[in-house]
């Protein structure tokens, strides 16, 4: 079981994970020319749910993170569980359709196109 203090360094690195994905989205993502328009990336932005999720699946906060799966696959059609595991700075381009199960590792640096 994890206590405050763990939730709390989890808390920080889910931001840092977050910024991780944002540059590597800036990289490898041509259609990327501005910082905002990741506001709009169904692929990042459900991303970024899943940091969220993912830190409450660890915590054992189940209900939370899968309420927060379930709004993420509702409005952007990407579907990443959130036990899964997934590193800093991952892109997922195209992400409707996509399917990240709870068994998955993904390391930083991976690239995900559509229908995966």
């Amino acid at each position: 079981m994890y206590g405050v203090r763990s939730f709390i360094k989890d808390f920080k690195n889910v931001f840092y994970a977050i910024k991780k994905d944002k540059e590597e989205y800036l990289k490898k993502d041509p259609s990327i020319e501005f910082k905002w328009q990741l506001n709009f990336h169904a692929g990042f932005l459900s991303l970024k749910l899943y940091r969220w999720s993912h830190l409450f699946y660890k915590h054992n906060l189940k209900f939370i993170a899968f309420f927060i799966h379930f709004i993420s696959r509702t409005l952007f059609s990407v579907d990443i569980n959130p036990a899964a595991k997934i590193e800093p700075g991952v892109v997922i381009d195209h992400g409707i359709g996509t399917v990240i199960g709870s068994t998955v590792t993904i390391g930083s640096g991976t690239l995900i196109y559509h229908g995966v």
